[in-house]
């Protein structure tokens, strides 16, 4: 039998065959876009987060830093200040033990002693004041530092008024110790001579002096340390109307500083001084 030869004609365009393998090549196109643009928004909200989280972490660690730092500063300022009280009592102690040997001693030969191993002492105190202030000022506490120099200076300033009340006790020293009704005993000295006398206004007004400067620093580092435990309206500092003299010139020379405020008292006279009253005729 012969075979019959059997003919395929393709009727269809040239371009049909390429087709079906770019459909399949724009549908992968397309998944490969949708999954390209789901990842990378998927990774701008994950870096989102990411930064988020080191953000807050930054935050929390800045945080907890300034607070430990702040705790530190507050711990470390407040053991200063309690030291610059205790230094500052000292001073006013150890000036009124040393005026106070005429009143309490019996022999006379132990006066000059017991007076200026006082005096001594609150000078001891009076130099302690310096390197509390520089740790002060190395804590940043320009204000603190201004007012505890004051004690300083009003310490060093007021010297001379407790030696001349000294001496002026020492001179009327029969006289504080009079009997009355005694024979040829001395004219008793009265607290309205005493009260009256130069000496005395001297020495009354320097222990004030020395009592202000040391409130207005206790005042100025509770403000700072502790500002909540000041009572309501006492936010600023205190002024006494009636304190209308204050520190006395710098003598002669003398460098300036910038942390004394000047007046019309002398220098040679101690603190306060008052002018010696006028001779009657």
């Amino acid at each position: 039998m012969t075979p019959l030869p059997v003919e395929i004609i393709n009727q269809s365009d040239w371009w049909q065959p390429y087709v079906p393998p770019l459909v399949g090549l724009l549908g992968s196109v397309i998944v490969a876009s949708v999954a390209f643009i789901g990842i990378g928004k998927s990774n701008r909200t994950n870096l989102r987060a990411i930064e988020a989280a080191d953000t807050r972490e930054r935050e929390k660690w800045q945080s907890d830093s300034d607070r430990e730092r702040e705790k530190w500063h507050r711990d470390n300022l407040l053991r200063i200040c309690a030291e610059a009280v205790r230094v500052s009592r000292e001073i006013s102690h150890h000036y009124n033990e040393a005026v106070s040997v005429s009143l309490k001693l019996s022999n006379p030969d132990e006066f000059e002693g017991a007076f200026w191993e006082h005096m001594d002492a609150a000078q001891t105190a009076i130099d302690k004041v310096a390197p509390l202030s520089y740790d002060m000022m190395l804590l940043g506490e320009s204000e603190l530092y201004m007012e505890f120099q004051e004690v300083r200076q009003v310490g060093e300033f007021v010297g001379p008024a407790f030696v001349q009340y000294h001496r002026y006790l020492v001179a009327n020293f029969s006289r504080l110790r009079a009997a009355p009704g005694e024979d040829n005993a001395p004219e008793e000295l009265t607290k309205a001579e005493l009260y009256a006398s130069l000496p005395y206004r001297r020495y009354d007004k320097a222990t004030r002096h020395l009592s202000r400067a040391s409130l207005d620093f206790q005042f100025a580092a509770r403000k700072k340390i502790s500002p909540h435990s000041l009572p309501e309206g006492e936010q600023t500092k205190q002024v006494d109307r009636d304190w209308d003299i204050d520190l006395p010139p710098r003598p002669p020379g003398a460098s300036p500083n910038p942390y004394r405020r000047p007046s019309r008292l002398d220098w040679n006279a101690g603190d306060t001084a008052e002018p010696e009253p006028e001779p009657k005729d």
